[in-house]
């Protein structure tokens, strides 16, 4: 829990200092906090499950009808192609079997919790710039968490409903 709670300092004061030195209606406000809420996570590593809900990161039955409809498998086809990942370091030292299936399930688990983790930033920092009546703001911080936050949440919930599916 110590990361959660480095966390969201590392956050507040990434808001606070946006907030005050470029303003909640400046366009590069919601860039600023994005952008720097996407390192954050990145810098502090794997979150633990008990942050989000049971509920929120195990995907039910429907996931995978609900992940196609959205396109998932073709983001995750795009980003093979486009060597995401291998770049970050998967495929290699992979083992096969179920016990590779449980590292995958760990590991997209624990993504999918820091990506939730990135959903509920940006919702919050979006509901303060409505607040101030910054609506730009609020556009461009809601579809930079979508992309940066909610596609990858439902990847990882179509994947973790894959791997539930054969183990």
């Amino acid at each position: 829990m110590t990361r959660v709670a480095v966390l969201i300092v590392v956050l507040a004061a990434l808001v606070l200092g946006a907030w005050f030195t470029t303003g909640p209606h400046s366009p590069v406000f919601p860039w600023l906090v994005g952008l720097g809420g996407f390192g954050a996570l990145g810098l502090v590593g794997r979150l633990p499950e008990k942050v989000v809900p049971r509920p929120v990161r195990t995907p039910g039955p429907k996931a995978i009808a609900v992940a196609r409809a959205l396109g998932v498998p073709a983001v995750l086809g795009l980003l093979d192609a486009v060597g995401w990942n291998r770049r970050l370091g998967r495929g290699r030292h992979t083992v096969r079997g179920r016990g590779g299936l449980r590292e995958v399930r760990v590991a997209a688990t624990s993504s999918l919790t820091s990506h939730w983790c990135g959903v509920v930033f940006h919702a919050v920092v979006a509901a303060s710039l409505a607040v101030a009546g910054a609506w730009p703001g609020v556009i461009v911080t809601l579809l930079l968490g979508a992309l940066l936050h909610g596609v990858p949440v439902l990847m990882q919930r179509y994947l973790l409903a894959r791997i539930a599916r054969v183990t």
